[in-house]
């Protein structure tokens, strides 16, 4: 079993609480032109970004050795422990929106027959829109819900390509693919954010599909395995290998920022905008993670106090149920009240913190016990695997 890095589960709480943060300001600082919004209209780019590469990097760091060989049993494993992790929470959260909207599907009747890609965890795959009122299949009930879907279909196109991925066996070769995806896919979204060539839904295809997206989480993967390669050849990163970890920080600090202050260049907002979508932040996360998954730095103790674990493993909580049905509550105002936004904004974060740890202690883990005692005997290999994601 690999040790865990417990700065990593921090750091899903950072990127839970970005998506929690681009919902709550719409509903605080209500000006449409304020300088709030524009920072909204960014928050989710990075956020989700940050999840999707977090979590090629997980899902690689934990279970890459037992995917090695490809064996029935070994992605059996994987496939029963991902559903137990994702589904019960997912269905909640898609039970809760049907229970709040009964009488609006009801009345359409049309809507029902969208369930099954919900319940299959297929409704992010396709790039169909409802009958009814043009939304988008992904979005239609519980609309966080669609990066469920996307990142299922992730694990199985993980699956895949394992084996690519596993002939990078050294740390050139890693790098080597490391520098050919980086290279690839910044000309690939970079040439589309740019015009060069679109397909008809611009926001399906690069946002919110498993196939915009998927290199995001194959950087993450990528990344894992360059962690794990220096980590079995040497438990401490030397002097030398300090000072390029501190540059790669600075890099991945100014590329976010460089492209996060890019988006307020006219000339330039649009490709940014498009470009920001998925992929762009890429880069910048990945550096990140490794930064904290590698280096022993105050930012790693940041991350690694109680409130940003505890908040950290019920950050599935949070984005799904949290910033899904409880960001609204105590909204409103003009903004321009300081201490009553202050006051507001508190309680609000306050109750999404402590429903989002119920959730995740009273629902979340007692129901991924039972699916995967239901879906897979407990064995060795099962009970020493690291649930981080």
């Amino acid at each position: 079993m690999r040790p865990n890095i417990p700065s990593l589960t921090g750091l899903r709480f950072v990127a839970a609480g970005i998506i929690v943060a681009n919902h709550l300001i719409p509903h605080f600082w209500l000006d449409p032109k304020g300088p709030m919004q524009g920072i909204a209209s960014r928050l989710p780019h990075v956020g989700m970004t940050l999840f999707f590469v977090l979590s090629g990097f997980v899902i690689h760091y934990n279970y890459g050795d037992s995917l090695r060989s490809l064996s029935a049993s070994g992605i059996w494993s994987f496939i029963s422990a991902r559903i137990a992790r994702l589904y019960p929470l997912f269905l909640v959260a898609v039970l809760f929106d049907l229970a709040a909207r009964t009488t609006e599907v009801l009345a359409t009747h049309t809507e029902w027959s969208y369930l099954p890609y919900y319940f299959t965890l297929s409704h992010s795959w396709f790039p169909i829109h409802s009958d009814v009122d043009g939304r988008r299949l992904a979005q239609m009930f519980a609309g966080g819900s669609w990066s469920i879907s996307t990142e299922f279909l992730m694990y199985v196109m993980y699956i895949a390509l394992s084996g690519l991925i596993f002939l990078a066996n050294s740390r050139r070769r890693i790098l080597a693919a490391l520098v050919l995806l980086f290279i690839t896919s910044t000309i690939v979204y970079s040439s589309h954010s740019a015009g060069l060539w679109h397909p008809s839904d611009d926001v399906w295809a690069f946002y919110l599909s498993p196939y915009g997206r998927f290199a995001e989480f194959l950087l993450g993967a990528l990344t894992s395995a360059l962690l794990t390669e220096m980590g079995r050849h040497q438990l401490a990163p030397s002097r030398g290998e300090q000072l390029v970890g501190y540059l790669a920080f600075a890099a991945s600090c100014a590329w976010l920022g460089g492209l996060w202050l890019a988006y307020d260049v006219p000339t330039w907002s649009g490709f940014v905008i498009s470009y920001q979508r998925s992929w762009g932040f890429a880069p910048a996360c990945a550096g990140l993670i490794f930064y904290v998954a590698r280096y022993r730095t105050i930012l790693s103790i940041l991350l690694e106090n109680r409130l940003s674990i505890a908040l950290g493993d019920a950050s599935y909580s949070i984005y799904l149920i949290g910033s899904g049905y409880f960001f609204n509550l105590f909204g409103g105002g003009d903004g321009t009240e300081t201490w009553m936004l202050a006051f507001r904004l508190v309680l609000t974060l306050a109750v999404i913190g402590i429903t989002s740890i119920a959730f995740h202690s009273l629902i979340e883990k007692p129901a991924r016990v039972l699916v995967r005692r239901l879906l897979n005997r407990p064995s060795a290999a099962v009970a020493r695997t690291v649930e981080a994601y």
